[in-house]
């Protein structure tokens, strides 16, 4: 009883404390169900599939502009749940297996991996998870794309009442037609950037090395560098470092103040010192909807951009 009364007692955190940790936790819950792909650093060597006799090779899915969310239907509703994990929207979708009324006494979920595009009032559907319970989880991409284009052109057939419009993103075979098509062929939405899938790969919540995505100037507005051209990174931070979200480390030559605290996530300027190693610079902190750091690859390809850019006749190649 007496050491317990010599323990120092922890002051009361405020309403708007528990509000960031509430936000912080349910964005840690929601963030870790999306796929996070690798970014295009390595062209792979087989991603044409030229001479694969075991269903080799990538596609490549030209990505819309737009906020990601995960379209989920289960008992007898359907709702957008967005990456920090607030809903962007919640109605009914009668040709998504258990999203409408009707299905409220099924216990089976479908989820699909979608992006949002404001302008059109659509979901586009970038991946397929589950359909009606069956889970496509342990699935090669080569089979969710073909599931995820049937079964959602049977259904609308069938059915077409939604609070949802959600349609498909076309996807090619990358080789130099099908990249020609997806960086710069008639679209219905902008993109921002360009994703491939390697066809064997599963879904891969977190960090995806299967899945891999490129960007320039031609099929994006969105590019990840300050005003200056700096690199800029959503780092985890450590003690003088900060890591990214496979765990490379930068030391941290310009900290915040007050100084930021061992696992909180912030912003910072990554570029080579003097030295030539690389060093990470305070920018901002991050909001507590923010709840994974940037990986290593996204640093690598920006720091390449700066001098020798992966251009997409060098992904073509």
């Amino acid at each position: 009883d007496d050491a317990m009364a010599d323990e120092p007692t922890r002051p009361a955190k405020t309403k708007k404390q528990r509000a960031a940790d509430e936000a912080r936790a349910k964005a840690a819950r929601w963030t870790g169900e999306f796929c996070a792909p690798e970014w295009l650093v390595d062209v792979p060597a087989d991603l044409d599939g030229k001479g694969s006799t075991t269903g080799g090779g990538w596609y490549v899915l030209p990505r819309p502009e737009g906020r990601r969310c995960l379209l989920i239907a289960a008992r007898g509703a359907t709702l957008a749940r967005m990456p920090h994990g607030e809903v962007l929207e919640k109605g009914a979708c009668a040709f998504l297996p258990c999203g409408a009324p009707g299905d409220s006494r099924d216990v089976n979920t479908t989820i699909l991996e979608c992006v949002y595009y404001e302008p059109r009032n659509t979901y586009y559907a970038v991946d397929v998870m589950s359909w009606g319970g069956y889970s496509l989880y342990d699935c090669t991409a080569e089979f969710r794309f073909y599931w995820l284009r049937t079964k959602l052109e049977e259904t609308k057939l069938e059915c077409s009442e939604s609070d949802f419009a959600v349609e498909t993103c076309p996807y090619f075979e990358a080789d130099a037609a099908g990249i020609d098509a997806a960086h710069a062929g008639p679209l219905p939405y902008l993109r921002d950037g360009l994703l491939f899938y390697d066809k064997r790969g599963h879904y891969a919540r977190g960090l995806a090395p299967l899945v891999a995505l490129f960007k320039d100037d031609a099929c994006t507005r969105r590019f990840n560098v300050g005003r200056d051209g700096a690199v800029l990174a959503v780092l985890v931070c450590g003690d003088g470092t900060a890591a990214t979200a496979d765990g490379a480390t930068v030391r941290v030559v310009a900290d915040a103040t007050p100084p930021l605290a061992p696992g909180e996530l912030a912003r910072f300027v990554v570029g080579p010192g003097a030295s030539g190693a690389l060093e990470a610079r305070f920018d901002q902190r991050c909001s507590p909807k923010r709840a994974a750091a940037d990986s290593a690859s996204k640093i690598t390809f920006f720091l390449r951009h700066q001098t020798a850019p992966l251009s997409i006749d060098h992904v073509k190649a």
